[in-house]
């Protein structure tokens, strides 16, 4: 690929060998400075001997050095500046490690400036979100895409994504499918871009408790808790598409009518998040689940 120097837009799914990385790397080296979209899916070359999160070599002097991907192949370390992408827009990777190296690898992926950003299930992802958290604000994002699932959260990850979401100004794609078990921290930043809010979609993740399914301790889908705040979220929202993973059914029904109330019986308030505007009875069901 060393003919390729004047690329703006570079896409490599199941990269799987070291030939692979080694022509990456060019690659990257020869279009860092004028590339605008990077997409990389390494969920292919976990197995592999050569990569690893850790190279058994661990130096906490330099934590860089025990990360594979931010060392070998986008050269930061001590003495290297590393690769550095000014006027990326787009970011998409999947199962690429910040771990070790999340404050480097944000500087080199210029997050300030990123205008669509998809993380996929990427180890030492919690923290980068944390350390973005910390370090910036406003950030001009207008496309989020977050996946966590159980095999890569070390921690619930429900604080760091809700702080992460309150730098982002101007938000219009989102797309959440986390492994957490308290939504409500992550609702309350979501209402926060509700002037701006286009697209969308809620999805829980968490493990098959079910000892006699086939998938017993895998990963599964799971419903989303319906409280007052999401309640109030499908309320205010003004989005062309929402989704959310909780059963269709259970969706259904929070359209149908309230029951007719007996004239002898008394009135009784009815709470705000367990009422939908007008617009939103008379709609089909699949204008509020995507």
């Amino acid at each position: 690929m060393s003919t390729f120097t004047k690329l703006r837009a570079f896409s490599w799914i199941g990269l799987h060998s070291e030939e692979d990385f080694e022509a990456l790397k060019g690659c990257l080296r020869d279009n860092a400075t004028h590339l605008q979209a990077l997409t990389l899916d390494l969920i292919d070359c976990q197995q592999n001997d050569f990569w690893s999160l850790d190279s058994g070599e661990t130096n906490d002097e330099i934590p860089d050095l025990n990360n594979f991907f931010a060392t070998d192949v986008m050269c930061l370390g001590q003495d290297s500046p590393g690769l550095h992408f000014p006027t990326l827009e787009l970011l998409s990777l999947s199962e690429v490690s910040f771990k070790t190296a999340e404050r480097s690898l944000a500087s080199a992926f210029n997050f300030s400036r990123l205008q669509k950003l998809r993380l996929w299930n990427c180890p030492g992802m919690i923290e980068l979100l944390d350390d973005v958290a910390n370090s910036y604000h406003a950030l001009p994002l207008v496309s989020l895409e977050l996946v966590i699932d159980i095999h890569h959260a070390e921690t619930l990850p429900e604080m760091e994504v809700s702080r992460f979401l309150q730098t982002i100004s101007g938000l219009r794609d989102l797309y959440l499918s986390l492994y957490v078990w308290d939504w409500e921290p992550v609702l309350e930043a979501v209402m926060n871009h509700l002037s701006s809010l286009k697209r969308l979609v809620l999805h829980g993740r968490g493990v098959d408790a079910d000892e006699d399914s086939l998938w017993f301790e895998e990963d599964a889908d799971y419903s989303i808790e319906w409280n007052g705040p999401l309640s109030l979220l499908f309320e205010l929202a003004e989005c062309d598409v929402m989704g959310i993973a909780n059963p269709p059914n259970f969706m259904v029904s929070l359209l149908l009518p309230p029951p007719l109330i007996p004239p002898d019986r008394p009135l009784a308030r009815v709470p705000k998040w367990h009422r939908f505007p007008h617009e939103l009875q008379d709609a089909p069901p699949s204008s509020i689940m995507g």
